[in-house]
């Protein structure tokens, strides 16, 4: 269960970083994810 909360918690990160930036694609990036898979997160921790 730790990994899995370390992983979320990871995947908010990125979420909060590119509302705080404004910028998906430089926190993709840095992130080492896809934007496609950026927006994926964004939709599960939307509903």
């Amino acid at each position: 269960m730790k990994a899995e909360r370390k992983i979320m918690e990871q995947r908010l990160e990125a979420l909060q970083l590119a509302e705080i930036l404004g910028n998906v694609s430089r926190v993709c990036r840095e992130r080492g994810i896809s934007r496609t898979q950026f927006y994926e997160y964004k939709r599960r921790f939307q509903t």
